[in-house]
């Protein structure tokens, strides 16, 4: 499941096995895996001109990224 934070502009992920509002499937490669969120990024005014990379933080139960 994906959350932005506002106040903190940050994205966070939540592992879940269930489908709820915000959850996405991870999608896996012979390079990795991504999430594919670009309509949560649309609709929350995020979504960047190119692709970017940010270094992950451990923030509660989430996995985040500050922006």
């Amino acid at each position: 499941m994906l959350a932005y934070d506002k106040e903190n502009n940050a994205i966070g992920i939540f592992a879940t096995e269930n489908k709820e509002l915000n959850s996405f499937a991870i999608r896996h490669t012979n390079r990795g895996a991504y999430v594919g969120a670009k309509k949560f990024l649309k609709e929350t005014g995020l979504l960047p001109g190119a692709n970017v990379a940010h270094v992950p933080i451990k923030a509660g139960l989430y996995i985040a990224v500050k922006l």
